[in-house]
């Protein structure tokens, strides 16, 4: 069994007093004729002309009400009956046309945005805790179905396919070209050649790795001296000596951008930054090693493991009450949403950009929610449309037939008080 709705519920009770009304009204007249015929008078009168009158209201209201979704006690022949299933396609595209035209266009548009002020609005949300404690929420809602949409085997492997994609497009030689040049314009790699010659100085310095490469270089020297009859310690002597003399350069070459040494590494890097922009045979070289290493399984097994652990990540990131996501996200919207508060010229700006930008991006659509409301409406049956809309305002309609009987009653009280007046007066 279909369980009735609320507007139905409704607009059955209101049926139900309009058509008591009603049926009072024919029961009074039924008295009134009566009581007139064996005791005549003008009381007997009065009740006759009043429920007469409203009665004739309150079924002329009733015809009209039902007029407008069917056809009165199934008389098809009564003309301008039924006018909503009649009018149904052509009530759509007025319908269409009216809220396009007033609710749409280009002037109601930019009117609602100017009274609205975006800028003040979304800088309140933005900073409003209560808002982001809302947004936290839903987050966490949602990142379980997040996080398996994106798990699916088939988005996974297109995300594979298209990284493949477009790395496969890549030309490394003019990107390495382009990257070292602007990594050598005005000295700026000097920085980092300095940067790693005091690491590589500061390396050598710690005992630990002195007395590595001093046993390293040792042995190496010992086993080619040996035959010479120079001891193990001169050996050792003149690999500490060695170290020393390599770590003193590294720091003559960080003292000196003159040096030897850093001249001839920045003709190095001119010479290739050369030939990465200009060499065809280099190019070709670096994109085969582009298409083997993206070819390799491991790579593809690489970067499946990095998708896998990053969805594990972001799914028990934003899970957590104490979200780094959430509250970096929060902190942001919250800083955006101060910035935008206490700049009227940035408010201002963002107010007229919303007006400029709208109606533009609207425009190109209204025609297409014309046509879909009108396409709505079409599809609705006429007794489906009927129904909706008899739900709709069927109930305010009944206090139609209300007044009808009441105002009717009350217009025949009237008349016949006035007529009453007028026999008095003359007779």
């Amino acid at each position: 069994m279909a369980v009735e709705s609320p507007q139905a519920r409704e607009l059955r009770h209101t049926r139900r007093i309009a058509g008591s009304l009603l049926l009072l009204a024919g029961l009074c007249l039924a008295l009134g004729m009566t009581a007139q015929a064996w005791h005549p008078g003008w009381p007997w009168q009065a009740l006759v002309a009043v429920s007469e009158a409203a009665l004739v209201g309150g079924l002329a209201d009733w015809f009209a009400v039902v007029a407008l979704f069917r056809h009165p006690l199934g008389l098809r022949w009564i003309p301008h009956t039924a006018i909503i299933p009649r009018k149904k396609n052509a009530l759509g595209r007025s319908l269409a046309g009216f809220i396009c035209r007033h609710f749409l266009s280009d002037a109601q548009i930019v009117s609602q945005l100017q009274r609205y002020d975006p800028a003040a609005r979304l800088a309140a949300a933005l900073i409003d805790p209560a808002r982001a404690r809302f947004w936290h929420r839903l987050l966490q809602g949602l990142s379980p179905h997040l996080v398996r949409l994106l798990d699916q085997p088939a988005l996974r492997q297109l995300m594979l396919q298209t990284a493949r994609q477009r790395l496969g497009r890549l030309e490394l030689a003019p990107l390495l070209g382009r990257g070292l040049g602007l990594l050598t314009r005005d000295g700026r790699h000097r920085e980092l050649v300095n940067s790693v010659l005091s690491d590589a100085a500061n390396l050598l310095q710690q005992p630990a790795t002195r007395a590595l490469l001093a046993d390293k270089v040792a042995n190496e020297v010992w086993a080619v001296f040996r035959w010479l009859n120079v001891e193990e310690r001169i050996a050792r002597s003149m690999a500490e000596r060695l170290t020393e003399a390599t770590r003193q350069l590294l720091l003559d070459m960080m003292g000196d951008p003159q040096h030897p040494f850093r001249r001839r590494l920045d003709g190095h890097l001119r010479h290739l930054i050369m030939r990465l922009r200009d060499d065809p045979s280099l190019a070709r070289r670096m994109n085969r090693m582009r298409d083997q290493l993206l070819d390799h399984p491991e790579l593809a097994g690489y970067l499946q493991n990095l998708w896998d652990e990053g969805l594990r990540r972001l799914g028990q990131d934003l899970a957590a009450d104490d979200s780094r996501i959430a509250a970096h996200l929060q902190q942001a919207t919250a800083a955006l949403g101060r910035q935008l508060g206490e700049d009227a010229e940035l408010q201002q700006q963002f107010n007229q950009w919303c007006i400029q930008t709208l109606p533009a991006l609207l425009g190109p659509y209204r025609p297409a929610i014309e046509q879909f409301i009108v396409q709505r409406v079409e599809r609705w049956s006429a007794d489906e449309l009927s129904r909706e809309l008899e739900l709709a305002v069927g109930r305010d309609l009944q206090y139609i037939r209300y007044n009808g009987t009441l105002v009717g009653g009350l217009i025949g009280g009237l008349l016949f008080a006035l007529a009453r007046l007028l026999h008095l007066i003359f007779h």
